[in-house]
């Protein structure tokens, strides 16, 4: 199911017994923040990758906002990252993505304030053609590499990756990806911020994250 792509006029897929739907789609940041958690916690889940620009009759009738991604529990569907990460988390809290003893959604929403605008405008800054490798991208994500620093470990949440890696991640790809199809190398983005590039590069020894990488060309090949 998750190799197709629905949009307006297609026929509702099936559920598949003993998964939980995700609906969303597998180029999408916030769609990869939540399979990042699905995928380290193990639950089985199917991925349904709907049109966001052509978005079918049925998926209406689910979520009648319109909004992604969205979890279908079987027994209601959640919208928005923080509700369904934290149900997820809480539905499965092995292995652990949240810090001792804190709330998850005030993490999220941690995280949501001080991190993910840093990592939204990294990829702003690399589809600004002539200023992706430039000091004002450093100054950019800045943030970034001091919280990498504080840490003094690999990830953002300690020596292994954690909500807040899962939840950055997703959009320092985008980044990279957006700064490739305008000519420029994957990685030659994250070179005036190594810190940032040593993560990126832990990042994607994940295993979750080796499961949600976007191939370049495939990227290229929606922007055609």
């Amino acid at each position: 199911m998750s190799g197709a792509f629905y949009s307006a006029g297609s026929t509702e897929p099936p559920k598949v017994p003993g998964k939980y739907c995700l609906y969303g789609l597998k180029y999408s940041a916030n769609t990869q923040q939540v399979r990042l958690v699905l995928l380290t916690k193990n639950v089985p889940h199917e991925l349904v990758n709907v049109n966001p620009k052509s978005i079918p009759d049925w998926y209406k009738k689910i979520q009648p906002d319109g909004q992604f991604p969205a979890f279908d529990t079987g027994n209601q569907v959640l919208v928005g990252i923080s509700d369904i990460i934290a149900y997820i988390d809480e539905k499965f809290p092995q292995p652990s993505l949240f810090p001792a003893g804190k709330d998850r959604k005030a993490v999220i929403a941690e995280i949501e304030q001080q991190l993910l605008p840093v990592a939204k405008d990294t990829k702003v800054m690399f589809d600004k053609k002539g200023a992706r490798t430039s000091q004002e991208t450093h100054e950019v994500i800045k943030k970034l590499t001091e919280r990498l620093e504080s840490t003094g470990k690999p990830f953002l949440s300690g020596d292994t990756a954690g909500i807040g890696d899962f939840m950055v991640w997703p959009w320092i790809q985008m980044a990279q990806l957006s700064f490739k199809a305008h000519g420029g190398s994957a990685d030659q983005g994250l070179q005036k911020v190594p810190k940032v590039a040593a993560w990126d590069k832990a990042m994607r020894s994940v295993k979750a994250v080796q499961e949600v990488i976007v191939p370049e060309d495939e990227f290229l090949n929606l922007l055609k």
